[in-house]
């Protein structure tokens, strides 16, 4: 009754007077009317007038007035319709009206006053269930239109109701969702907020991995009368965005290691140019001094000469044995050629030879051919590990083990030195980073345990499936 429109009743009865006194008090109290003497003439005009409610006579001729109310409210076009029963029958009316889906009962002869004031308020009452309705369309509407999955859980842990989003993301059907547990769809873990916020009572969020997606979780508690009655559980998927932030990460891992790359390759060239001054170009002038003075000054006897020539041969040796050790340095031939498990062992017996640290070496169970990248990577990071404890960790022992196990190659380097701090990014040097970016691209795993006084393990795997 509100905007100044009248509302339109109709008025069923098969009686005229009465009919007539009815409508005449309806009209007075600012109501539109319309009239109808049978059952069938009243489902008509609620269909085609849909007023705002029906009084309606519990006894005509054709149909009965309980009948009529039943099919109006069947009637999705006609259910939100008020009906009012009036009748003088028995007692039984109001109750099989009341079955049928009246909202209201009279007694007649009808006080029209009254009448006047229950049809007022069931109007009202149904204004506000329309405008409830509305609003519930409303906030459904709104519920499901929201980016971000949304489920609203009890005290108990269980789903009240969730939106559309809730339910795409774990493939359940409406209906299916409301009434479960939520760590029947989401295993039970205490770094769930939703786990920590029932608890805890206050606001709760993490990152938290669910079906093969990334998603920033948070639960706020819904507190009531008597505590918390529940909480509002939130999933934003940020899937897209840690893999922004991965390959930003590594775009800057990747930009340290090229810089850490260029210095190491002018530090490298800047060592083998020394070495190349400092010793070999050295040796290979005393040997062309040797050569030159055997030249001039050839000694009378055979055996002096044989000695000369001893000597020289002795220093081409030594330039040999540089040249070829810094050509291993540069590229270990004996890898293609013995494999990983030679090829690792000779170069522990070298740097135990030239340092003194003791170096243990085990392999057990390798396969019969191991991809010359793999091969490479393995040999690489084996040869980091042991230059790093050997130049600062003060060892006095490494063991190498490599070794087949649990599906994967697998290779461990310790030391028994000082360690170091594994926070320190001072410390995450150039050996570090190209130890983990070889493992990257073999598609491997890397673990470096470490600490202050506890010296240094690394841990490297590569499954035997990608081998």
């Amino acid at each position: 009754m509100s905007g100044g429109v009248e509302p339109v009743v109709l008025v069923v009865d098969d009686t005229q007077a009465s009919r007539y006194v009815t409508s005449c008090a309806l009209r007075q109290a600012g109501f539109q009317v319309r009239e109808a003497a049978t059952g069938t003439e009243a489902l008509a005009q609620a269909k085609t007038d849909r007023p705002e409610a029906v009084i309606l006579d519990a006894n005509l001729p054709d149909i009965s007035g309980v009948q009529v109310c039943r099919q109006i409210k069947a009637d999705p076009e006609t259910a939100s319709i008020a009906v009012l029963h009036v009748s003088a029958a028995c007692a039984a009316v109001p109750a099989a009206g009341a079955e049928g889906g009246a909202d209201a009962y009279l007694v007649a002869p009808v006080d029209h006053t009254a009448l006047t004031a229950i049809l007022k308020a069931l109007l009202r009452a149904r204004e506000a269930e329309e405008k409830a309705q509305s609003m519930a369309c409303d906030w459904e509407a709104t519920f499901n239109s929201v980016h971000d999955a949304v489920a609203l859980v009890d005290a108990g842990g269980k789903i009240r109701r969730c939106n559309e989003k809730f339910k795409l993301i774990f493939g359940e059907a409406a209906g299916v969702l409301p009434g479960r547990h939520y760590q029947d769809i989401v295993p039970a873990c205490q770094q769930n907020p939703l786990t920590r916020a029932l608890r805890t009572k206050a606001h709760e969020t993490s990152r938290q991995l669910i079906r093969d997606r990334w998603f920033r979780a948070s639960a706020h508690p819904i507190a009531g009368g008597n505590g918390i009655t529940g909480a509002v559980w939130i999933l934003c998927d940020i899937t897209d965005l840690r893999h922004a932030e991965e390959l930003r990460h590594r775009d800057e891992r990747l930009g340290a290691l090229t810089a850490a790359l260029i210095t190491a390759q002018e530090e490298e060239r800047r060592r083998l140019s020394r070495e190349l001054h400092d010793s070999l170009n050295q040796k290979l002038c005393m040997l062309a001094v040797g050569v030159e003075q055997l030249e001039q000054e050839l000694p009378d006897s055979a055996a002096a000469i044989r000695k000369e020539l001893q000597s020289l041969r002795r220093r081409a040796e030594e330039i040999s044995d540089d040249v070829r050790r810094t050509a291993y340095q540069l590229h270990p031939s004996i890898l293609e050629h013995l494999g990983l498990g030679v090829a690792l062992r000779s170069y522990c017996e070298e740097v135990q030879k030239r340092t003194g640290i003791k170096i243990r070496f085990r392999q057990r169970g390798l396969p019969d051919s191991i991809p010359q990248d793999v091969a490479l990577c393995f040999y690489r990071v084996a040869q980091e590990a042991i230059q790093n404890a050997a130049k600062h960790s003060g060892a006095q022992m490494i063991v190498i083990s490599l070794r087949s196990a649990g599906g994967s190659l697998r290779l461990t380097v310790a030391d028994s030195g000082k360690g170091f701090d594994p926070g320190d990014k001072s410390r995450q040097g150039l050996g570090l980073i190209s130890m983990a970016e070889r493992v990257r691209l073999v598609n491997g795993a890397l673990v470096v345990k470490t600490g202050p006084g506890e010296g240094a393990r690394i841990d490297l795997r590569v499954s035997l499936q990608r081998i």
